[in-house]
Parts: structure tokens; sequence; C-alpha cells
């Protein structure tokens, strides 16, 4: 009877339900399959309509950054459909067409030539420019790590962190600055091999319990229960549609972070250029590091004032260009929970990898002068 009723009241949506390749199935992109079109239509003709609608009344209730989040989350999942066009439309609206100029004042290191003496400003947190010819300032350090004087980005030396296929996973460093503060900067030179491709994780902030340092740990496909929140500025590789080393992104975790829908898991929500919202992968404004050449890489994150204020944001350079600004994040519930770690990562060639399929036999990262502060830092003053 109601299979009945929904087809004498809409006859074009039953055919597109009954037909095996219905001619709208023609539109939806080559990657997707006749199967898993059917299946979208299916889905925005019936709760896709619904979830618009909660997404319009978050946009209508002023909540602009959970509001771009949906949009995005459903152009995602009804590509091709009349949500993914009005959700296009919708985000035009809310979302800028720029970030936010960059501020006017200069960033501390524009106080320092080259550096020289940076690490005695108050508002350093840790500061390394490996001009010791070894690691002796870092907390931990695993892996491939070696240091080398080979082309440093300034001084003498510079640390090199190579992989190598089915004998290791890259190298790490970790450096700790307890209590931590509210808003952490994190500045760095970063060079990729000029046969590089991807990688899985690279460098991270951090928020640990002053008890526990090691609590932003070991928390993959985990939602933040109130105890850590970290973000990473990863570049992404987009499953093959950026090339090598992939897009800058932010790659977080924090309390109000979305699931894996498909997957039921809490991994990393990636924020993509230029904000205020999540954006998407591979989008107009994506921003695609050099290979074989030095550049200066900056993230930061600003934790939440209150705990049911979503007023914390993050935000990331290349080379003192604003690239992207993340508003809207509700950090922690703590308000004691601060950014305390800093994580120099070069990690891939591990089973849980995405990005298998372009593996090399090896590749190579290096980083140099590493500067982490509670405000902006900025290029090195030449």
């Amino acid at each position: 009877m109601r299979a009945r009723l929904f087809r004498e009241r809409n006859p074009d949506a039953f055919r597109i339900l009954t037909e095996a390749s219905p001619p709208v199935l023609a539109k939806v992109p080559i990657e997707i399959t006749q199967q898993e079109a059917g299946r979208i239509m299916a889905r925005a003709l019936t709760v896709g309509e619904e979830e618009f609608k909660q997404a319009s009344s978050l946009a209508g209730s002023g909540k602009v950054h959970e509001a771009i989040s949906a949009f995005q989350r459903l152009r995602q999942e009804y590509p091709a459909t009349w949500i993914d066009r009005r959700s296009e439309e919708r985000l035009a609206k809310l979302q800028p067409a720029s970030p936010r100029p960059d501020p006017s004042t200069p960033g501390l290191a524009s106080k320092y030539v080259g550096d020289a003496g940076i690490e005695h400003d108050p508002d350093v947190l840790f500061a390394d420019n490996f001009e010791s010819g070894a690691m002796t300032k870092w907390d931990q350090q695993r892996g491939r790590v070696v240091m080398t004087e080979t082309r440093p980005n300034a001084g003498r030396w510079c640390v090199h962190m190579p992989m190598e296929r089915g004998k290791n996973h890259g190298g790490d460093a970790i450096k700790w600055f307890m209590p931590g503060a509210d808003a952490v900067y994190a500045r760095l030179y970063v060079k990729f091999s000029p046969d590089y491709q991807y990688n899985h994780h690279f460098v991270w902030l951090g928020a640990n319990q002053r008890t526990n340092k090691w609590s932003a740990f070991g928390k993959a496909g985990l939602k933040p229960n109130g105890t850590y929140y970290s973000t990473g500025m990863e570049p992404w590789f987009a499953w093959g549609k950026n090339p090598p080393p992939g897009e800058v992104n932010l790659y977080s975790y924090y309390l109000d972070m979305e699931p894996d829908r498909k997957m039921d898991k809490y991994w990393g929500n990636n924020f993509f250029p230029p904000g205020p919202g999540k954006g998407q992968a591979a989008g107009e404004a994506r921003f695609i590091p050099k290979l074989n050449e030095w550049q200066c890489w900056e993230f930061m994150i600003q934790a939440n004032t209150a705990p049911d204020k979503a007023d914390g944001k993050q935000a990331m350079w290349v080379d003192g260009k604003l690239i992207g600004e993340f508003t809207g994040l509700r950090w922690r519930h703590d308000l004691d929970l601060k950014v305390n770690c800093f994580w120099l990562e070069h990690y891939s060639y591990d089973e849980g990898d995405p990005t298998k399929q372009y593996w090399k036999d090896s590749q190579s990262v290096w980083f140099d002068d590493v500067v982490v502060a509670s405000r902006y830092i900025g290029p090195m003053k030449k």
C-alpha cells in the first residue's frame, strides 16, 4: 500500500529507485559505482532531506561553524544530488572567499637576525637550531634521526629523517614543555627529498594532562574524553588527487569532532584551507609544498576559554603566508588542560598507511630551526 502511494505521489522518485540504470546516475562522479550511486539517491530522497533541514537550522540559529561542517559533510555524502547543489550554495554564503589577512604585527622572529638569541625570548617555550650537532634538547627520539651537515636551512647542522621500506617507519623526536600554554605556535623549516611521494603523519602539537604526559598519545580512532587534544600540520594525498607531497592541512582531535561514518571510528578530522570551516580536500584553496626546497612551516592551537564555549581556533602558515584559519572549536572542558608538547615526526610505511600504493623504496625529510612559542613566530630574519 505504501509503495503504491509513493509511486502515485512521487513518480519520478519511484522511477529512480526502481530503474536498474536511471539516466541521473550518469551525472555522478566516475569513481562511484552505480550501486553506490543508487544508494546515495535513495538516501537523498529520504533521510537526506531531513539532514539538510538540520544543517539549515544550524545556520539560522547562528551556529556558523557547525553549519559549515554539516553542509560539507552533506556534499561528501550526497554527490551529484540536489543536496550537493544546495549545500554548495549555502557554503558560498557562509564561508568567506579567503582567509582573514595576516596580522600587521610581525612575528617574534623579526627581532632576532638568524634566530640568534631567540631561545631567550620570554614568549619562547622551546627552540633548537640543531647547531649542537646532537638531539640533546629533546626529551625522546626514536627511529631514523640523523644529524647532518648537508645543506641545512641555516648554520651548519640540520636533522635528517629518512624512511626505508621494510626497514623502518621514519623517525621522530618529542619535546614536552609543562605545564604548557593556552595558545601555542610551532615554527620549523622543512625540506622534502626531490623524489618524495606521501607520508602518513607529520609534525604535531598536543595537550596532555600534567600528571600524564602521554595522555594525548596512542589515541588514533578515539574521540577525546577530556584528558587530551591535538592537531598536526600534515601533507595529505587526498587518495591520489594531490601531487606529492600532498596539500597542507590540519589533522585534529577535539571534543566536538565528527566520526568517520563509514568506519564508525573517530579518526582525526581534517581542516583544509582557507577556513573558518573544515573545507574540502583537493579544493581551489589547496597549497602544495615544493619538493627539494626549504620552506618555513608554522601552525598553532588556541584553546577555548570556557568549558561550554566553542571559541578555540587553529591556523597554519607557509613562508609567513596565512594558508588557513579555523574557528569555532571546543578543544577542552578542563581549562587546566594546556598545549604542552611538540612532536617532530616523519611517519609512514606502516600497515595502516593509506598511501601504500605510492610507496617508494625510500624517501626523506629534513628539519631545521625549530621554535615553539606562545605567540606568532614568523620566518627567520635574514
